[in-house]
C-alpha cells in the first residue's frame, strides 16, 4: 500500500528545504559578509574591474583582461549597488534564481515537490564545489542555463 505523506507536514517543507539550499550556498561565497577568505583569481579580476569602471577608468583600456564585458558590467552593478556587500547580493540573486528554476525542471520531471526540493538540497554540495567561492561566470551563466531549460 502506498503511503501519501502527511499534507500539513510537506505542504512547506520544500520551501524550508530550498531556503536551507540557498543559505549553504550563499555561506560558501567568498563575498559573503561573514567570510574571510580572499577571492580566487578571476574572481578578484572581476571585483577589480567592477570597481575601476565604477571609478571611471574604461575596459581594455585602462585596464584589460581577455574576458567577456558582462562579467564587468555585473561587478559594476554589484558596486553600485553596495561597494561593501553588493557582489554577495547580486551573487544571492543570481542564486536563489537559478534554485528556483532548477526546482521547477524538476517538479515538473518528477511532479513531487518534496522530493524535488529533497533533489536540489543533494546536489547543493556539488554546486558548491563547483563554484569555488563564486563570483565566476558558471555561476551568471546557470541562471540563463537553467531558465531556459
Amino acid at each position: 500500500m502506498v503511503k501519501k505523506y502527511n499534507l500539513r507536514i510537506t505542504q512547506h517543507a520544500y520551501i524550508f528545504i530550498l531556503a536551507c539550499s540557498l543559505v549553504l550556498l550563499c555561506l560558501s561565497l567568498t563575498s559573503n559578509p561573514l567570510s574571510n577568505a580572499l577571492s580566487r583569481h578571476d574572481s578578484s579580476m572581476f571585483i577589480y574591474f567592477g570597481r575601476g569602471i565604477s571609478d571611471g577608468m574604461i575596459p581594455y583600456l585602462d585596464m584589460y583582461d581577455h574576458k567577456g564585458i558582462i562579467l564587468f558590467m555585473i561587478n559594476f552593478v554589484a558596486q553600485l549597488v553596495d561597494s561593501q556587500y553588493g557582489l554577495f547580493i547580486v551573487e544571492a540573486l543570481f542564486l536563489m534564481g537559478s534554485l528556483i528554476y532548477l526546482y521547477r525542471l524538476l517538479n515538473l520531471l518528477i511532479e513531487d515537490r518534496l522530493i524535488s526540493a529533497l533533489g536540489i538540497l543533494v546536489s547543493t554540495p556539488l554546486l558548491m564545489v563547483c563554484l569555488q567561492g563564486g563570483n565566476l561566470s558558471e555561476e551568471y551563466a546557470l541562471f540563463f542555463i537553467s531558465g531556459a531549460l
